[in-house]
């Protein structure tokens, strides 16, 4: 049976802790291959400075050059209303039943799961995997996914502390600072081609 991560998010931009997580995962877990899913229309927020969600998705692919086992997935830029992972795992395992899945979470996001879109569901479909250290948060997360009814258990993603947020990407650039060991080149240049994070009235 073929294993697959999902990593999904709006990746605006897309950084160098992104395929930090999505190596890790494919290593500690022993996956087949990890799917960056860039959001189309979040559910719960506007993003800050959105260069729309083609773009979004061609710096993911972008990010994903040259590396092995990672690549990007169109399933919610073309999908139309709100991005929900629960759509987005019914349809990856429709078109790949034999699949094993599983979904990957910072600590944050792991501990907000009972507030998305039928967290049950999503528990019973994939496994959940998560990044980080504190042996608390283990065991919160581990408290969060066992009351969804999963009853299989949750994985953790040893790796190096990477300290980039794409806010702060952005804050660079409209601060005319180098980003340059944040992201990888191709984003990079993407996001020069293509004057992104310059103006901040795209709020």
């Amino acid at each position: 049976m073929a294993s697959l991560g999902i990593l999904g998010g709006s990746f605006n931009p897309p950084h160098n802790g992104h395929i930090a997580l999505a190596r890790a995962a494919i290593e500690c877990l022993g996956l087949d291959h990890v799917l960056l899913v860039p959001c189309g229309v979040p559910p719960h927020k506007t993003l800050s400075q959105d260069p729309g969600a083609e773009l979004r998705f061609e710096m993911c692919q972008a990010a994903c050059e040259g590396q092995a086992g990672v690549s990007a997935s169109r399933v919610e830029v073309d999908r139309e209303g709100r991005s929900y992972t629960v759509d987005t795992l019914s349809h990856v395992l429709e078109a790949e039943p034999d699949t094993d899945v599983t979904l990957l979470l910072g600590a944050d996001m792991a501990l907000s799961l009972p507030s998305w879109q039928d967290p049950e569901k999503i528990v019973a479909m994939a496994r959940i995997a998560w990044a980080g250290r504190s042996g608390a948060e283990r065991e919160a997360v581990d408290q969060v996914v066992a009351s969804l009814g999963s009853g299989r258990p949750v994985q953790s993603i040893a790796m190096d502390r990477v300290d980039v947020s794409s806010t702060m990407i952005r804050e660079r650039v409209y601060a005319g600072e180098s980003i340059h060991d944040l992201v990888p080149d191709a984003v990079e240049q993407l996001i020069i081609r293509d004057h992104l994070y310059r103006n901040q009235s795209q709020d």
